[in-house]
């Protein structure tokens, strides 16, 4: 396909991601502006062999998803990220880039700690919840196979 919409991505959640994407029913739909960050973090093994140049190697890899949903308790997504971040347990998410079943879907899928539950109250705009994930537990990169 190509270019991929935003708004056709898919944030699922679960109880736990340990039976992979098939756990993965519920669908956290009222969410915007995810942004799925990916780092990894790095070792200096520079020598002096190396004329003067540093030499780097990639070491750990990071995971966070940040993302904004409205502020309204009675929807079942705004549950359960609301009891992980209370009971400091972590959730299971799939941050894909099309729903689960899409031939382009691919994604990460794991266990995250919430460790942001920011509530804004701007005076001319809706309540919002801003929530921050961190991965506890790699599952897999999902992509979509036919």
């Amino acid at each position: 396909m190509g270019v991929k919409l935003g708004m056709k991505a898919k944030l699922y959640v679960a109880e736990s991601a340990a039976e992979g994407i098939s756990a993965f029913t519920d669908e956290l739909g009222n969410v915007r502006d995810v942004t799925l960050n990916l780092s990894t973090d790095e070792a200096d093994v520079t020598t002096r062999e190396n004329d003067g140049w540093h030499q780097t190697l990639p070491t750990l890899k990071n995971c966070d998803v940040t993302f904004e949903m409205p502020n309204d308790t009675t929807r079942d997504g705004y549950k359960k990220i609301r009891a992980a971040w209370l009971g400091n347990k972590t959730i299971g998410l799939a941050v894909l880039s099309a729903a689960k079943d899409d031939a382009e879907a691919e994604g990460i899928v794991g266990d995250f700690g919430i460790t942001d539950f920011s509530r804004g109250e701007p005076l001319a705009d809706a309540q919002s919840i801003s929530v921050t994930a961190k991965l506890y537990k790699f599952k897999e990169w999902y992509i979509k196979t036919p």
